[in-house]
This record gives structure tokens, sequence and C-alpha cells, in this order.
């Protein structure tokens, strides 16, 4: 027998919307960029969802947050700017 979930889809949209508000806050504006502290919401908010992430700078505070995926042989997705950043385990 197959159990389908429902997606309470009000539920998300609300959530999706809080999340977006809270990236837009903070200021990554270039120069100098400060993009680590929008990667660390993000690292946490996916580590809440029980994706593991690490933050990863390639100079002080330009950090991009890089989850961790079990890709079961499949390619990495591309990550919201379109990098490939999932770390295969």
């Amino acid at each position: 027998m197959t159990t389908t979930t429902s997606i309470d889809w009000d539920a998300a949209g609300a959530e999706t919307i809080a999340h977006l508000q809270a990236i837009i806050r903070f200021d990554t504006s270039n120069p100098p960029g400060n993009e680590t502290d929008a990667a660390r919401y993000i690292a946490d908010a996916a580590r809440a969802e029980g994706i593991e992430a690490e933050i990863v700078e390639s100079a002080p505070g330009r950090g991009a947050w890089s989850p961790d995926c079990d890709l079961h042989g499949q390619p990495p997705a591309r990550s919201f700017d379109g990098a490939h950043r999932c770390r295969r385990r």
C-alpha cells in the first residue's frame, strides 16, 4: 500500500516567505559582501530540516553554505546561485 502525504501549501508558502524576508534583511552589499551571516542562516535552516551543512569562506566574510547530500550516484544539484555546492559523502 502506498501512503501519500499531503502538503500544507499555505504553511509551506508562509515558511518560504519568512525565510526569504530573513535572508533579504542581511546586508550582503558588495563591497564588502558579508555573505557569511546569510550563509549561516541558510545552513541553520537546512540543519533544522535534517540536512548537514557547513560554511565555506573564500575570504573573511565571503561565506557560502555547502550542504552535505547523499547523492546516490546522481550528479550534484545546483544551489540557489547556480553553483555546484553539494559535497559527496
